[in-house]
């Protein structure tokens, strides 16, 4: 049976309109470690070293990159409970005004004052090994800015082990040295 005329049109403009989707559901309104939402409790999750919430400089120049082709754009929260949504809050890094040095002179800024463009990719990884891409975009943010990216449902039948943050890029040179937060809740 082959498909109507213009099915491989509506499924390339849904593909198009997809990430769009998402980003509209990206707010900016912080949450505690446990609250409760439209969609339930949700929980802090913890990052792979025990921490809820990890702050990260994106690196495109270190050792690791150089001998193995590897990066810190990376962060797997581990997931401990069936939970029924994700949500992934991103903030960039604020501002730091410069300090005068022992000499007197001005330390250098740690980002500018304009916007930047944090590349972000975010999986749910399942206990059958297989991924889900639920985010990818550039998020064009203010220092200091807040995002709350979400909420990422899980397929039925699939048990989330792992969220992934994958911030950078190596076709985004730019973006190295960018500092940001990371954190990821599930809800019941």
């Amino acid at each position: 049976m082959t498909p109507p005329v213009g099915w491989s049109l509506l499924r390339q403009q849904a593909r198009r309109l997809a990430p769009c989707l998402v980003a509209v559901l990206a707010w900016s309104t912080p949450l505690p470690a446990q609250a409760q939402t439209d969609t339930g409790t949700c929980e802090a999750l913890k990052a792979l070293g025990g921490e809820t919430s990890v702050s990260k400089v994106i690196q495109l120049n270190n050792p690791l990159t150089v001998v193995f082709g590897r990066t810190n754009f990376n962060t797997d929260f581990t997931v401990t409970n069936v939970y029924h949504s994700y949500w992934v809050d991103f903030q960039s890094e604020e501002v730091h005004e410069p300090e005068p040095g022992e000499d007197g002179e001005q330390q250098q800024v740690v980002m500018g004052v304009e916007q930047d463009l944090f590349p972000v990719v975010s999986y749910l990884k399942f206990s059958d090994r297989s991924s889900l891409k639920v985010f990818g975009d550039k998020l064009l943010l203010d220092p200091g800015e807040y995002r709350r990216l979400g909420p990422f449902y899980p397929p039925q039948g699939k048990l989330v082990t792992e969220v992934n943050v994958k911030v950078g890029s190596s076709a985004r040179l730019d973006a190295a040295g960018l500092r940001y937060t990371i954190s990821v809740d599930g809800c019941f």
